[in-house]
């Protein structure tokens, strides 16, 4: 009698599996925020995002070898909770300088790597650290640091932590660095933004110092796609833009048809390559020897498919994202956006 029991609750369970709606992942609500012609200018490629000291900081990608200028943008909270509920407002905004670039530049240059503009933020008080990427084929990123005073970012030219760029098949990937940097609790954490080697996936963690003695190496699983920007939300903890923007160099970046779980979403119905952004969060328990990952949410539509999300920072119950200047149409144009989970 047990025995019949055991198997018609073996059949039971099948058939519910079977019949019940497939789980689909959660999908992000938008508010997108009516930014002034002045910061969605395309000139200001922003590339990076981080909230402190109640602003929200969005980090132009400076090319001064281009001319433009060295400069982050600042928006009060203030500013940001008017516009995320009015979206015809328009929230006001402030500009922080950043001197000493250039002296930075012509370090790097004259170590036969070259300076291509500036990827990532993290800020301390009155501390800030940035990433640098280079132009391929340099073998070395940067970390530079800075101190905020009177509207002003000053670089300190004598603090400058170059870092190794992994190589796939013994070449630079083209168009490729440390485009994520967070500080926590007196350390900063970098990530190389493609993570899917076959072997030997790792981020850097190292002191807030800038020590070269200091860097360690920390193991995470393969990551798929790019690894755009992240912050810190609890120990051993972020969150991440997770990208596949349809490019010139997309191919380094595309994964396999056998990676079922992630290839469906870079192609479209003819099995053409199309733009995909999620949202992920990292994590480290405390015995696991490495950083997982798993899908927080979507985006929906045109946010999810066309635009080149380079910036994103924790902000009250959701997050905020920003792009370069490449959108879904011919349209150069920076965004801003609050997302939530429904």
């Amino acid at each position: 009698m047990a025995g019949n029991i055991k198997i018609l609750l073996i059949i039971l369970f099948f058939f519910f599996a079977r019949t019940l709606p497939a789980q689909t992942e959660k999908t992000f609500r938008v508010h997108q925020i009516n930014l002034t012609d002045t910061l969605a200018h395309p000139e200001n490629q922003f590339s990076g995002l981080t909230y402190r000291n109640h602003q929200l900081y969005l980090l132009c990608e400076s090319r001064i070898q281009d001319k433009h200028i060295a400069r982050i943008y600042t928006i009060h909270k203030t500013e940001l909770n008017k516009a995320i509920a009015d979206t015809t407002y328009q929230p006001k905004h402030e500009t922080i300088l950043i001197l000493n670039l250039d002296q930075v530049k012509t370090q790097i240059d004259a170590t036969g790597n070259h300076f291509e503009g500036l990827e990532a933020i993290d800020i301390k008080g009155k501390h800030a650290w940035l990433t640098i990427e280079t132009v391929s084929p340099s073998q070395k990123g940067y970390v530079i640091k800075g101190k905020l005073k009177n509207n002003q970012l000053i670089i300190n030219p004598g603090e400058i932590l170059p870092l190794d760029i992994p190589l796939k098949n013994g070449a630079v990937l083209d168009n490729s660095g440390y485009e994520s940097i967070a500080y926590r609790k007196g350390k900063l954490m970098a990530a190389f933004e493609y993570n899917y080697f076959d072997s030997s996936n790792h981020f850097l963690n190292f002191s807030k110092n800038l020590s070269i003695q200091g860097i360690r190496s920390i193991e995470t699983g393969k990551i798929p796609f790019r690894i755009t920007d992240w912050q810190f939300t609890g120990k051993n903890e972020l969150v991440a833009l997770n990208v596949f923007y349809k490019g010139k160099a997309d191919s380094y970046f595309r994964v396999p048809p056998t990676d079922t779980l992630n290839y469906k979403y870079t192609v479209n119905d003819k099995g053409e390559p199309e733009s995909f952004t999620r949202i992920i969060k990292l994590y480290k328990k405390q015995h696991q020897p490495e950083y997982r990952w798993t899908t927080l949410g979507l985006l929906p539509g045109d946010y999810g498919k066309g635009y080149n999300w380079e910036g994103i920072t924790p902000f009250q119950k959701g997050y905020f994202i920003t792009n370069d200047k490449f959108t879904p149409t011919k349209e150069r144009k920076s965004y801003l956006l609050y997302i939530e989970l429904p």
